[in-house]
């Protein structure tokens, strides 16, 4: 069965299916047309006619899916090579590469945040089992809606803001097995993920129980030169991308030895 990605087109006589289509003819992935629902399928593409704007409620229907990503430009010409670029980055071409900027920002207004039309919030919950053959394994309950999913992700670091990573979805009866296998040496991580949709850009705001002063913001992108701006409101503490004590899995750690408030 293909993987399944969303494309969703501000300007109803475009060309964009078929020339998504034609860019993953050779892969897995095939291109869909359904209804909002942001705990099915693998990505969700939105092209914006012109100019992204943070009012597209079709758009914001969608905000809170895992994979969601919104393309515009100047002209076709331009689209399409975005297009093109966040296609075969989600089809995993030549690699499924996951490529991340971190940064750890002052604790937001969440209350600002819950009433925004561009913004949605989900809970996960993460486990992490023992590393196999220098892969990182994380399972992870996601609930959103009502409904809960279950995500197995292997990670293989090939620099601080690059990794390949494989996404597989579990039933809850693999999570449970999994869990049984967890790495003694590690705490499950829970937090509340604030998704939003800002100017063009997905960006996810993680709020966890033990921090009341700070929290997370990342962004996933195609390239790891690629320009962005963070949303107007947020302050930003510092980045840490390349700040290996700052990943969920050192967080982790720290809980496990009750060290979470020297970070």
């Amino acid at each position: 069965m293909k993987k399944q990605i969303v494309l969703i087109t501000e300007n109803e006589n475009s060309d964009y299916r078929e020339y998504s289509e034609k860019v993953l003819e050779k892969t897995d992935f095939e291109i869909i047309c359904a209804p909002a629902d942001i705990n099915r399928y693998d990505a969700v593409v939105f092209v914006f006619d012109k100019e992204p704007y943070n009012t597209n409620e079709r758009l914001n229907s969608w905000v809170g899916h895992s994979h969601l990503r919104a393309i515009w430009g100047s002209s076709e010409a331009e689209k399409k090579a975005m297009l093109k670029n966040e296609l075969t980055h989600i089809a995993g071409i030549p690699f499924p590469l996951e490529i991340e900027r971190k940064f750890l920002i002052e604790y937001p207004d969440t209350e600002k945040l819950g009433t925004m039309g561009n913004c949605r919030s989900v809970e996960l919950e993460q486990i992490y089992l023992s590393p196999i053959d220098g892969a990182h394994i994380r399972i992870r309950r996601r609930s959103a809606i009502g409904e809960d999913i279950y995500i197995k992700t292997e990670k293989k670091k090939i620099s601080a803001a690059v990794r390949i990573e494989t996404e597989e979805e579990i039933s809850k009866e693999q999570y449970r097995a999994y869990k049984l296998h967890a790495d003694s040496e590690l705490m499950p991580i829970t937090k509340t993920r604030y998704c939003l949709m800002d100017n063009g850009r997905y960006f996810e705001i993680d709020i966890f129980p033990f921090w009341k002063d700070k929290a997370y913001l990342e962004i996933e992108l195609t390239d790891e030169n690629e320009k962005f701006h963070l949303p107007e409101f947020i302050r930003v503490i510092k980045e840490v991308t390349e700040d290996r004590s700052y990943t969920n899995r050192s967080l982790a750690k720290l809980l496990k030895s009750e060290k979470i408030n020297e970070l």
